[in-house]
């Protein structure tokens, strides 16, 4: 579960209903004298669904019976990770986040947490059933953000991001959001532990056109990303929750296929049940490990990650943090622009003072040193970087403590990571070498 979620710990359901008395009835006795919800009634879980999101976010809900009943702290996590995204992705202009929510059910939960969380957010949320359609409808006016949430009908043979093509091409939306139906025929429902959203086995409220579609999930996932090969400048991320490991590996393979390699994956963990998140970009805007990468994955997960785009280095002592040494190693680099950056306040990193480095190519290496000495080598490694697109890379190099003292590199823009693994090595020895 996301660390900044606040259902890490269940919630106190004795209490909860206190809150929301219409919850009281479904109160059954739990292990070791406490409280439980009997999850396996549909009526209980929307119960559930409405108390959480009125009490802590005050969200006012009303949740069909034949619809999908989503779990809170599941969505909520979704939400967390693109927060995280949208934290360090480049802001707009008017500072405004721009959301597109392809699928976005009955309870249109993701652009009202989103919404609640974030001032500044905006969404279109888009639905081919009509009974969901009215119902997110619904629940947007009775909440009051008509004005940041637009709610459209789609057309189920439409493409997933006709909109992208149809919208002002000068609007960029920050990312997509998806939670696609995850089966692809009636009999893998009815014979999938997949819909266990807590223990004992749950109750599954969802109608066909919300679990089912031609392929699975897995193929659903695979249009969006060939779509988004058509409007790869429309949206910075685009982002699809998945609930199977083979439908990420599908997908890996897809991105890796189409050359993708900017691209993040995350794991929500919720009771028993298991969902992956992926995002991918045509953006040379790099996330750091934290966000793109699952920490202590299994051998499988091990060889879906993507590159590593954050370097920690430890240091041979304290004196090797010295802001002096490293500035003074930086900048005997030719061809380099640094400023100093303060930490943001949500910038979870522990590293209160970054330095920006801005390259356009390798002028530290061997070779380009050698290159300096020979005219004709300096040509050919200035048009091999121009060749390579490094136009201008960006990195951040920073210190944390860790028990000792580290070195932080951080590969913010660009498209040549081989550039940013030479530079943090470089770095690294240089300032070890200093002291």
């Amino acid at each position: 579960m996301h660390f900044r979620n606040p259902y890490k710990e269940p919630p106190d359901f004795a209490i909860l209903a206190e809150f929301y008395p219409k919850l009281r009835q479904y109160l059954i006795p739990g292990r070791d004298g406490h409280t439980a919800i009997n999850f396996r009634n549909n009526d209980a879980q929307r119960a559930l669904t409405e108390a959480l999101m009125l009490r802590d976010f005050s969200i006012r809900l009303t949740l069909p019976a034949e619809r999908l009943c989503p779990p809170v702290p599941n969505r909520l996590n979704y939400i967390l990770w693109l927060q995280d995204i949208v934290r360090h992705s480049p802001a707009t202009l008017d500072g405004t986040v721009r959301g597109l929510d392809v699928g976005t059910g009955a309870s249109a939960i993701y652009p009202l947490l989103a919404c609640k969380l974030e001032s500044k957010w905006t969404f279109i949320a888009t639905d081919v059933d009509k009974t969901s359609y009215k119902s997110a409808l619904l629940n947007v006016a009775r909440n009051d953000l008509q004005e940041r949430i637009k709610v459209q009908l789609s057309d189920a043979d439409a493409p997933l991001f006709k909109l992208l093509a149809v919208e002002d091409s000068s609007t960029v939306f920050s990312f997509t959001m998806c939670n696609p139906p995850f089966y692809a025929t009636a009999e893998e429902v009815s014979r999938s532990a997949e819909m266990k959203h807590f223990p004992p086995n749950a109750a599954c409220t969802g109608a066909d056109v919300e679990m089912i579609t031609n392929g699975g999930e897995a193929r659903f996932v695979r249009r969006m990303v060939e779509e988004s090969s058509q409007h790869p400048l429309r949206c910075r991320w685009y982002t699809s929750m998945l609930g199977k490991l083979s439908s990420l590996m599908e997908i890996v393979d897809d991105l890796k296929g189409n050359s993708v390699d900017n691209y993040a994956i995350t794991e929500f963990t919720q009771g028993q049940t298991r969902r992956w998140a992926v995002g991918w970009s045509f953006y040379r805007d790099r996330l750091p490990d934290s966000i793109a990468r699952i920490g202590n994955p299994n051998p499988t997960i091990q060889g879906l990650l993507p590159g590593r785009n954050t370097v920690i280095q430890p240091l041979k002592n304290k004196t090797c943090s010295d802001p002096e040494v490293l500035m003074g190693v930086i900048n005997e680099i030719k061809d380099v622009s640094v400023q100093q950056k303060q930490a943001a306040e949500w910038d979870d990193s522990d590293v209160p003072l970054k330095l920006i480095v801005e390259v356009t190519g390798d002028t530290w290496s061997r070779k380009a040193r050698r290159a300096n000495k020979s005219s004709q080598t300096k040509l050919d490694v200035e048009m091999e970087n121009w060749e390579k697109g490094t136009a201008v890379s960006v990195f951040s190099v920073g210190w944390k403590s860790d028990g000792g003292s580290l070195l932080v590199f951080q590969w913010v823009r660009g498209e040549d990571r081989a550039l940013f693994m030479s530079f943090s090595s470089y770095v690294t020895r240089k300032v070890q070498d200093v002291t």
